[in-house]
């Protein structure tokens, strides 16, 4: 996975870094720092993009503050070079750390954080490195989506498993005193005038020739005798481990099968039931007709109650097949776009439609630092004291930034998905 930091570099977005290896060097130890730190902990990823997409984040922000550490830790003497906090420096850090996290689950994360937050912002110099970015996790994150499901375990045979198949003649050998006794036997009365058990009761025209031949005889059938067992042995053993490998393929070939309709099986499941529900309007939580609800806060729950119906992460037609449901409702359409506070002000007053433990389901937005879209509708719905010009100013939103109730309800679907799926992760 090619790095951001020189894409981003060479954008102009970082600077006084032309030439110097060294400075570069510092800072892509930092990212690697960042990243250890995401990996521990997914959540911190949500942050981490909006603040390093984010051209007004304030150097105060927490992910900011946390970057500028890590490039600290190692580079002790970087405020000689910036005087002033190099906030872009730092965001460059956490998109870089984000790139370097943005596989499986993460990816969805990544993507269903920035997908709605974009459009919101001024990017800037960045915009030629970062929207290609967005689009490469948009692809994994699709991806993802389809091939989530865990397989079926099955056994596999190892090789110190293929030891436990019987191999009895790779330690027989042959008893040549018997074989012997045996050969003897055959060739005359006695063996140097010792009796043998059923021996043979005629000689050849000579005694001596048949205990030469006796002695002679016996080593040469034994030592054929070993061969031939040894080399049974050896092609017994090469079949069991061509029977092992071919097993092990077949159960491989078995287990990508099952995965592969598992997958298969659950996007079709999904696809049904959300389809079941867009011509339903009905909501299981409320127990009643989206109809009967105010737009507003109908378009809200919405969203809520299909992540509740859906297994994560859901394909980006789910997310689409919402905004369409939404648009169907009146009033709610595409087209009746308004200011994102007008939105807020009335989502506040109608919060009391919503079920009793509507807000329980959903994870607090932290205390401090940058929000998303769906962390201004969770503070707008809770019970806490609340400002709309506050928490817009929190998620960098301008307040005229005008949305309509379907693109509301995707970003929600979208970042609330990100926000489970990254607590998953934890």
């Amino acid at each position: 996975m090619s790095a951001l930091l020189p894409q981003l570099l060479k954008a102009g977005l970082i600077e006084k870094l032309d030439g110097d290896d060294q400075r570069y060097e510092k800072m892509a130890k930092a990212a690697e720092s960042l990243v250890q730190e995401f990996r521990e902990k997914p959540a911190l990823l949500i942050r981490a993009v909006l603040a390093g997409l984010d051209p007004d984040i304030p150097v105060t922000d927490p992910l900011i503050q946390q970057a500028k550490a890590a490039l600290q830790e190692q580079w002790m003497t970087f405020a000689t070079a910036y005087p002033d906090d190099p906030v872009n420096l730092f965001r460059a850090l956490l998109l870089e750390a984000c790139h370097q996290c943005g596989e499986g689950r993460n990816a969805v994360v990544l993507w269903g954080t920035a997908a709605d937050t974009v459009p919101m912002l001024r990017l800037g110099k960045g915009e030629a490195v970062v929207a290609p970015w967005l689009r490469q996790m948009a692809l994994a994150a699709e991806g993802v989506c389809f091939a989530d499901t865990q397989p079926t375990s099955t056994a596999s045979i190892t090789a110190s498993e293929t030891e436990k198949f019987p191999n009895s003649l790779s330690n027989r050998e042959v008893d040549r005193d018997d074989l012997l006794n045996r050969i003897a036997a055959s060739s005359g009365q006695n063996y140097r005038g010792r009796g043998l058990e059923n021996a043979n009761p005629y000689f050849s025209n000579h005694q001596n020739w048949a205990w030469d031949f006796t002695d002679r005889m016996t080593p040469l059938l034994a030592d054929e005798l070993d061969a031939l067992a040894e080399d049974v042995a050896e092609s017994h053993g090469e079949l069991i481990q061509q029977i092992a490998s071919h097993i092990k393929i077949q159960q491989q070939q078995i287990s990508d099968l099952l995965t592969a309709h598992e997958s298969h099986r659950r996007t079709e499941q999904l696809r049904l039931d959300a389809l079941w529900w867009s011509q339903a309007l009905y909501s299981p939580s409320l127990n009643q007709s989206y109809r009967d609800l105010p737009p507003a806060i109908a378009s809200v729950l919405m969203a809520t109650d299909l992540i509740d119906l859906a297994t994560l992460p859901t394909p980006a037609s789910v997310g689409h097949l919402l905004a369409e449901t939404v648009n169907h409702l009146p009033e709610a359409g595409y087209t009746a776009k308004r200011p994102l506070s007008e939105w807020l002000t009335e989502l506040r007053g109608l919060r009391s439609n919503l079920p009793e433990n509507w807000g329980g389901k959903l994870i607090a937005p932290p205390a401090a630092g940058r929000l998303s879209l769906r962390d201004v509708l969770v503070l707008t719905l809770g019970d806490k004291e609340w400002h709309v010009a506050a928490c817009l100013n929190r998620a960098g939103i301008p307040e005229d930034y005008t949305i309509s109730l379907p693109a509301l309800a995707h970003a929600l679907f979208r970042q609330e998905q990100a926000v489970r799926l990254a607590e998953l992760e934890a």
